[in-house]
């Protein structure tokens, strides 16, 4: 999770978004 999440905020993309995504997702 921590390499996606640091992928992910390369782009921009914040944690809350991140935290969606994965609820989305599961």
């Amino acid at each position: 999770m921590l390499e996606k999440n640091s992928i992910l905020s390369c782009h921009g993309i914040t944690q809350e978004q991140i935290t969606t995504l994965a609820e989305t997702h599961m």
